[in-house]
């Protein structure tokens, strides 16, 4: 005997509050005496989703020989205090620098002998005005966002000073996957969710840099958010060549450990 799963539509109903919202379905399954059977059949049928709310409970009950009753309810994902979920993005940005990391081609009109910038881009003037001008460049940019679930009672007043304080702010130790001052809080927003406090941190990345060759300074080092610039002079030839470069802390450090959000990448 084949089994059969059939949905009672005219059982469906959704209905909502101010705080709760909640929906079922009601299905019959025939061609089986095994409770088992009927329950994994409609746990089969019934999605998973519908809308924002998540299935949270099936019952089976036998009405006969080989008939079964199911109903499947339906209501939002219950958060519980110090849960963590996250989600990220990979997308560009653009940066300004002003040299590059190799000179391809240099071309000349014929007979004429070029000029080595040194790796400088877009040199301009002559003498006393020369200049390096640069260009922007596009750069992979990782964001994310990290979302905290508290209990009301764990919002104090210190804990939202500890977020003001974080914010804009680098980290001072390995955070996640990304070792000190390569990751920068962006911002945090608070909102009440059901009978929790739900909280999103903002992040975003900057993967730090090793052994850089500026002209013919070498084995330059730095961090995602230290900000490297480049100090260039005419030598004997009045060519504009890198004579010192800089790697400065421009941004603030925090412990983020501090922010207490468990890891959701390791969870």
């Amino acid at each position: 005997m084949s089994i059969t799963i059939t949905e009672r539509y005219a059982k469906r109903e959704l209905s909502e509050d101010r705080s709760t919202a909640r929906h079922s379905r009601e299905y019959t399954v025939i061609g089986t005496d095994d409770e088992l059977i009927a329950y994994e059949i409609i746990k089969a049928a019934a999605p998973v989703q519908y809308g924002n709310l998540w299935r949270n409970q099936i019952r089976v009950q036998e009405r006969a020989d080989g008939l079964w009753d199911g109903e499947v309810s339906y209501s939002p994902l219950r958060r519980e205090s110090g849960q963590s979920e996250w989600s990220f993005n990979i997308g560009t940005t653009q940066i300004h620098t002003t040299h590059s990391l190799e000179t391809i081609s240099q071309n000349v009109p014929a007979g004429e002998e070029a000029t080595d910038f040194k790796q400088a881009i877009n040199v301009s003037g002559e003498g006393v005005d020369k200049q390096i001008e640069g260009v922007d460049i596009p750069s992979a940019d990782l964001s994310w966002q990290e979302t905290l679930y508290l209990d009301p009672a764990e919002f104090t007043a210190a804990f939202l000073g500890r977020l003001h304080e974080a914010v804009g702010k680098t980290n001072s130790n390995a955070f996640r996957i990304f070792p000190a001052e390569s990751v920068l809080l962006e911002g945090v927003s608070g909102e009440p969710a059901g009978d929790t406090l739900k909280f999103v941190f903002q992040f975003s990345a900057s993967p730090p840099a090793s052994d850089l060759t500026i002209g013919s300074i070498t084995g330059i080092d730095k961090a995602g958010f230290h900000y490297l610039w480049v100090r260039s002079e005419e030598d004997d030839d009045d060519d504009l060549v890198p004579v010192q470069v800089n790697v400065e802390r421009v941004i603030d450090t925090y412990d983020f450990a501090d922010l207490g959000i468990p890891d959701p990448f390791t969870a």
